[in-house]
């Protein structure tokens, strides 16, 4: 193993979270309402990916969610939507892009389901024996 100290990046320090002081149970937003099954290491504002504890908390998925949304996320997601450059590069999905991804996404659905009703009619021949 490759040993990066506090150089490893967002998924070595996941694990290493997990590992060290297991996985999440609770979340320590005290406005959190409560009613979550799913916990998650959420990095806090203004610190870096390191080794150490205080960096990180335990949120439940819908607190890290609002907590990892700020003004700038927002305004991305805005433009994103309206097809207009959001990040530092400036690229945008054309329509035509958009369209190209719509079409696999549709053939790839169309390709599962298939798949998966064919799994069903042999699994019926198979028990009708």
């Amino acid at each position: 193993m490759n040993y990066k100290g506090d150089e490893v990046g967002y998924h070595g320090i996941h694990k290493w979270l997990a590992k060290t002081y297991g996985r999440p149970t609770l979340c320590e937003n005290i406005e959190c309402n409560g009613f979550s099954i799913t916990y998650h290491w959420a990095l806090k504002r203004g610190y870096e990916y390191q080794r150490k504890r205080k960096n990180f908390l335990m949120l439940c998925a819908s607190c890290h969610k609002k907590y990892d949304i700020t003004d700038q996320v927002r305004r991305n997601l805005s433009l994103a939507k309206k097809g207009k450059p959001s990040n530092r590069k400036g690229t945008t999905i054309s329509e035509e892009g958009r369209l190209n991804i719509s079409e696999g996404s549709k053939k790839a659905w169309t390709s599962d389901r298939r798949v998966a009703q064919a799994l069903r009619m042999k699994n019926n021949q198979i028990a009708r024996k």
